[in-house]
């Protein structure tokens, strides 16, 4: 890597680039889109691209990365709302019966490979965030269920 000024990336490159800085990634195509699949501590996400640079129609000027969680149960409304709040550059919403975070880069105007690899390290830092946030705050089961036995930890703590 270099301190070259980037103002636009081609899928390929970016599979490399992420290879180069410790992610596994690999180029899917999904009817006429390319996008990068790859995971972070185990979690699944993909980057996909924005706006195609004028000159160069298979180079962009801007990506995203994109991480669905499929959550169990109810998710309040609050718990989106108080993660973007928290961290506005990288957003959360419903996507159907998925939870998608997502945060967007941009390379228009030129960036150089350090910045690009912390966006690269702030996703890796965002993700287990994300991962914490959520299971700090467990989803309400949508249909109320009879007297549940307390989980074993639970039950050691309740007796003690």
């Amino acid at each position: 890597m270099s301190d070259a000024t980037l103002s636009r990336i081609s899928p390929a490159r970016m599979v490399e680039y992420l290879k180069e800085t410790g992610y596994r990634a690999s180029l899917v195509e999904r009817g006429q889109l390319t996008q990068i699949q790859s995971a972070v501590q185990g979690v699944t996400f993909t980057v996909g691209f924005g706006n195609a640079h004028p000159e160069h129609p298979d180079e962009y000027v801007d990506f995203g990365f994109h991480c669905p969680l499929n959550v169990q149960g109810e998710l309040p409304d609050e718990v989106i709302a108080g993660w973007n709040r928290q961290k506005r550059f990288a957003r959360l919403y419903r996507q159907g019966t998925m939870l998608v975070m997502t945060l967007d880069v941009m390379l228009a105007g030129g960036v150089n490979d350090p910045w690009l690899r912390g966006q690269c390290e702030l996703w890796d830092h965002l993700v287990s965030e994300l991962v914490l946030y959520l299971r700090q705050r467990p989803a309400r089961d949508p249909a109320p269920q009879a007297e549940q036995a307390p989980r074993p930890e639970q039950a050691s703590r309740e007796s003690g």
